[in-house]
């Protein structure tokens, strides 16, 4: 078994020290040690998606407690975009048949696991069918396939 993930950091306080007020330090800090929930996108391919929606509802939400811990939710704002509260390690333990599918389909190609933070660019950035899309960010991935998710655009990556 891995050693745990040390989160303690004297560089990392030593600057945001100054910039946190004091009465909030400690919140804010808990608060970067508290892990994400595990989110994904649905990719969007011929009518497949919809087939991932029917089985998450009624495979994975029907056979769930009412804990928002453990029950995959949709995401308001994004159609194809899901979390569960539960942070990577927990899901092992908390739904291990549900890991198992989202595995199993990432492996596929029709789930890409992205934090929520960075499903929000390409939503706002409002791509259209006529648009060129440069992105310069390393290699084409899940942030480069969410900006074309919802039309069919030329997407340049470097």
């Amino acid at each position: 078994m891995a050693a745990p993930v040390s989160k303690e950091n004297a560089r990392f306080e030593a600057f945001y020290r100054p910039l946190v007020p004091e009465s909030e330090w400690d919140s804010f800090m808990a608060t970067l040690r508290t892990p994400l929930p595990v989110s994904f996108r649905l990719n969007s391919g011929p009518g497949f998606h919809k087939f991932l929606i029917d089985t998450l509802k009624t495979k994975f939400l029907a056979d769930t407690q009412q804990d928002d811990y453990v029950t995959p939710q949709a995401i308001q704002w994004s159609p194809l975009a899901w979390q569960v509260a539960s942070s990577r390690k927990g899901l092992r333990h908390e739904l291990p048949e549900f890991r198992s599918w989202l595995v199993r389909h990432f492996e596929s190609g029709s789930i890409n696991r992205q934090e929520v933070v960075s499903m929000i660019p390409p939503l706002l950035l409002g791509v259209q069918p006529h648009h060129y899309v440069l992105d310069m960010c390393a290699a084409p991935g899940p942030s480069s396939f969410s900006s074309s998710f919802s039309s069919p655009v030329v997407l340049v990556s470097f």
